[in-house]
């Protein structure tokens, strides 16, 4: 029966980014406007869209921050992506010239490069955190992870949980699963 007894306080809780954080060197959490404005100068200083600024920021630049966030969600750097890839996929089905479908996988893949160089010199963004925790050598080893809501766990979350646990749990709700 001594056996039965839980002692709360040995309890370690996290988020996934605080718990990298709380693993890796950089610590210095950079805002997410710096993607944002890296997007909107690349393509005015570039000329590279001839819409207003107020259309620019409203739809262009968050849905090219979201494209960018994805990938980074799956710990996709500027560097793995292969441009004539991306062309091949863009022309599958899509109305577009081969001057356009060029022009917007380069550009974009500039963008993204272009972002990591300027973030590199002032800190790190979350997606950062989660991908040099998995480049860690050792990392910190528990007997029992539970990952609560699992539904919202990307993979690089998912191989976190896993790369810590001996035992892991997870509880989610598929009715609330968006992916």
């Amino acid at each position: 029966e001594e056996d039965a007894k839980f002692d709360a306080s040995r309890l370690n809780v996290y988020t996934f980014h605080s718990y990298a954080l709380d693993n890796i060197e950089d610590n210095d959490i950079l805002s997410t406007n710096l993607l944002r404005y890296v997007i909107f100068s690349h393509i005015k200083d570039n000329e590279i869209l001839n819409y207003s600024d107020d259309y620019l920021l409203d739809t262009i630049v968050p849905k090219m921050e979201n494209l960018l966030r994805y990938l980074k969600s799956f710990g996709i750097t500027p560097e793995q992506i292969d441009v004539d890839e991306v062309r091949r996929r863009l022309e599958e089905g899509k109305n577009y010239t081969k001057e356009e479908i060029d022009k917007f996988a380069e550009d974009f893949v500039a963008i993204y490069r272009h972002y990591e160089e300027m973030k590199n010199r002032r800190g790190v963004d979350y997606a950062d955190l989660l991908i040099k925790f998995l480049r860690l050598r050792e990392v910190p080893h528990f007997r029992y992870v539970l990952v609560d809501e699992l539904q919202d766990v990307n993979i690089m979350e998912a191989d976190i949980a896993l790369k810590s646990a001996e035992n892991f749990v997870a509880v989610g709700d598929k009715k609330q699963a968006i992916f």
